[in-house]
């Protein structure tokens, strides 16, 4: 049955519409972009005057985009499986306003940074946490030579967007002092909380596991002066540790040495120490025992990564300096202009 679009409700369609992007305008946005954006758009024009715009620039009519409007809201909060679902359940990811499966859809706004533009909801022993539109993310922050064990995004997406966003809310609320806060979490906290969303995504076992370990070395570096010493001498022997052996192992096999047992030694001294000394972390054995484990197999692979990228953007740089055609740069004026005005 056709929809009747009686006045009143064509105004209360407008209203709910422009109360939606004015919301999705600012929320999740840091600063700088806020300040961007509304200096770029200092006197927004209506939903009325937009609409007016988009009839006259598609040819279409108000009824049939006013349908489409309700259609996308539709499948950003409820989800509707008719026009495509995730290939996989999300559970307990969800839309925020159902239980259908959430999705991660994004838009760049920089190389490595995207805005969130379908909200979602995670709920995991009756707390619940939502993850709003707008906010802003860089997917799993993996460095680059780590790429080949550790995609940047995966079935660990929705979690690492959570994450990030716990992250962010813990910053912007004086590190989960208000009590009155349900989304308030410490980044201790936030890291557990991503392990198990990742269990809930089924990512593998080895890799969810190291994934919580990266995030919690950097909580505890982030965490003063004693844990920015503690996780520089930690990384720094299992490091060399991990570095050790391989090349041990690597010359003996090239001069055809009978002494194996150096290697052998290196390799069982970083597989061994860390579950020896892991119970100096006290609550967090487990993130020394991982962690060490880690470092124990992961940084001689790395250091191949490394070779190989450092020889890539050499290659890079030495072409950009002969480069003849090299593209414009484009510099968006309000943005510029907005950003001068922030510096004064």
């Amino acid at each position: 049955m056709p929809t009747t679009w009686t006045p009143d409700r064509r105004r209360g369609v407008r209203t709910a519409i422009g109360k939606h992007c004015q919301a999705a305008h600012v929320t999740g946005a840091d600063k700088d972009a806020r300040f961007i954006g509304s200096a770029a758009n200092e006197n927004p024009e209506p939903p009325a005057v937009k609409l007016e715009k988009l009839i006259a620039a598609t040819g279409r009519d108000e009824q049939d985009l006013t349908d489409e409007a309700i259609a996308r809201l539709y499948r950003i909060y409820i989800g509707d499986p008719a026009t495509g679902a995730p290939y996989e359940w999300t559970s307990p990811f969800s839309k925020t306003y159902s239980d259908r499966s959430a999705e991660a859809v994004v838009r760049q706004v920089g190389p490595a940074t995207f805005k969130l533009r379908e909200p979602f909801k995670y709920v995991d022993n009756g707390r619940r946490f939502d993850v709003p539109m707008e906010d802003i993310s860089d997917f799993a922050s993996v460095p680059t030579f780590l790429t080949w064990l550790i995609p940047r995004y995966g079935r660990h997406t929705l979690a690492a967007l959570l994450h990030d966003h716990l992250q962010r809310h813990r910053s912007d609320r004086g590190k989960g002092t208000d009590e009155s806060d349900p989304e308030r979490v410490t980044s201790e906290e936030a890291d557990t909380i991503f392990r198990v969303a990742m269990r809930y995504s089924r990512v593998p076992f080895v890799r969810r596991w190291v994934m919580w370990a990266a995030v919690g070395l950097r909580t505890v570096f982030t965490g003063g002066t004693l844990g920015k010493i503690t996780i520089g001498l930690w990384v720094l022997v299992f490091a060399v540790l991990g570095l050790a052996w391989p090349v041990g192992l690597i010359y003996a096999i090239a001069n055809d040495k009978s002494d194996w047992y150096i290697p052998v030694i290196l390799l069982g001294s970083a597989v061994l120490l860390p579950l020896i000394l892991c119970w100096i972390w006290v609550r967090r054995w487990r993130l020394g025992l991982v962690s060490g484990l880690a470092l124990a197999f992961v940084p001689f692979p790395c250091v191949f990564a490394i070779v190989v990228a450092g020889f890539y953007f050499l290659i890079e740089w030495v072409v950009e300096r002969f480069q003849k055609d090299k593209a414009p740069l484009i510099v968006n004026p309000p943005a510029a202009k907005a950003k001068a005005a922030l510096a004064r």
